[in-house]
């Protein structure tokens, strides 16, 4: 709460810093980064396991920011409803967002497994130019037409 309230004297702060607070909490009691701590999983069944909850803590941090960066409530939850509905992912939405997890989840679930976080250097050069190509293209095709202004400038 007070790290919301810290941002600004609005309802929108206090709702983030609750969320982003009540998150960190949940995130710690799971352990979903025990890995870091050289812990050794039970298997693939665990690292697919923690591959979902570390992504699902940053999907809920992403929702985070919703409410960081509406000015007020109930533009919060108009952004909820259009989420809800996958406005803006073009046409075929579920086939937009397996295009771009697909590759995420693979690796994520990868590391886990392995405990091996640096494992794309030692890849075939092929596979690194792939990798590289894409997350190159993803950004062009991701980022906003506009730019927008630093967010500090607001504060």
């Amino acid at each position: 709460l007070l790290g919301g309230l810290w941002h600004g004297a609005s309802w929108t702060f206090v709702a983030w810093g609750a969320f982003h607070g009540s998150i960190l909490i949940v995130y710690r009691l799971l352990a979903v980064d025990r890995w870091l701590a050289g812990q050794p999983h039970k298997g693939v069944t665990a690292g697919l396991r923690d591959a979902g909850l570390a992504m699902l803590m940053f999907a809920l941090t992403m929702f985070g920011w919703l409410l960081f960066r509406a000015p007020d409530l109930a533009t919060v939850g108009a952004y909820v409803a259009g989420l809800a509905q996958l406005q803006g992912l073009g046409a075929a939405p579920w086939a937009t967002l397996a295009f771009y997890l697909t590759p995420l989840l693979l690796v994520q679930a990868f590391q886990l497994w392995s405990r091996d976080l640096e494992f794309l250097p030692r890849l075939p050069g092929f596979a690194r130019l792939n990798t590289a190509l894409f997350l190159v293209f993803s950004l062009v095709f991701l980022a906003p037409l506009t730019p927008a202004a630093f967010i500090y400038f607001d504060f």
